[in-house]
């Protein structure tokens, strides 16, 4: 009997605990569901809400253009409850994505929250620092050609021009490539802008490239002639060695003797320095310095 009564009693205490256990638990998950209801009715405030938006920056991109891109990203719901336009939760990587994947012409995209009903989208363009044309070099005459950026990046068309207005990259390819796709690497992209910076403390001012297969590339200046460098060697080098060879008298005399007619002065083998000039006839001269 009083086995029976002991084991009644652990029964009920076991129940009681399972019943406060399960309390609990509702409790809990009631708290938790209106806790979440709560947030949920805060972040659908539309005090909340991005309702304005300033796009600065643009110079060629329309502004009007990307006020509705923006604006038709910021609809709809995250997971169909609250709003993309929420300023604490929109999608800063979706609208850079698909700005930067609807104008090439953009290099960056930043936002600023005003306030927590307007946001500033500013637009970085890419600027011009070369362009890219089709064929070869000419030194007066249309070219057909394309802005490209510090990387190396061909981002739009460029009006056509009679003459060099930018520095002009050329290719082997003779072709224009395609907007958005690089065309150069950056080391070569800057041994070149280092070249050129250096060549001015000569009075040389290259005009244009034409970048080669074998790892070489051929400056055209603005006296007329041609640098055929290596890709290989260093720029302080190749103008250390263009000094020399400049200064050397048996080139000046060939300089006057052939009026000026220099075609080219080729730097790809260290301290032998080979030039080639025009003379009035069809004959070339080639030699070492």
């Amino acid at each position: 009997m009083r086995l029976t009564t002991n084991q009644h009693i652990l029964t009920k205490a076991r129940s009681a605990r399972r019943e406060r256990f399960m309390r609990r638990l509702l409790w809990m998950c009631s708290g938790i569901v209106v806790l979440l209801l709560i947030i949920v009715y805060a972040l659908r405030l539309s005090s909340f809400q991005i309702k304005q938006v300033s796009v600065t920056g643009t110079f060629l991109v329309s502004r009007e253009a990307v006020e509705s891109i923006v604006a038709d990203t910021l609809q709809g719901n995250i997971a169909g409850v609250i709003p993309r336009s929420n300023f604490l939760l929109y999608s800063r990587e979706s609208l850079r994505e698909r700005l930067l994947g609807t104008y090439i012409r953009i290099a960056a995209v930043t936002f600023t929250e005003a306030s927590p009903q307007s946001l500033i989208v500013t637009i970085h363009e890419r600027t011009p620092e070369a362009v890219w044309c089709e064929g070869i070099y000419i030194p007066q005459g249309e070219r057909v050609c394309l802005y490209m950026d510090q990387f190396g990046l061909p981002y739009d068309q460029a009006p056509q021009f009679s003459a060099p207005i930018y520095f002009e990259f050329y290719g082997y390819e003779k072709t224009l490539p395609k907007l958005g796709e690089h065309v150069a690497n950056m080391a070569v992209l800057s041994q070149i802008k280092t070249l050129r910076t250096l060549l001015a403390a000569l009075q040389i001012a290259p005009v244009a490239v034409t970048l080669q297969t074998d790892g070489t590339f051929q400056l055209m200046t603005n006296k007329g002639w041609w640098l055929i460098v290596d890709t290989a060697t260093d720029p302080i080098l190749v103008v250390d060695h263009l000094q020399a060879a400049l200064s050397a008298e048996v080139f000046k005399k060939r300089l006057v003797d052939t009026q000026n007619r220099l075609e080219y002065i080729d730097l790809r083998f260290g301290k032998k320095v080979f030039y080639k000039f025009m003379p009035p006839e069809e004959a070339t001269s080639t030699r070492a310095l």
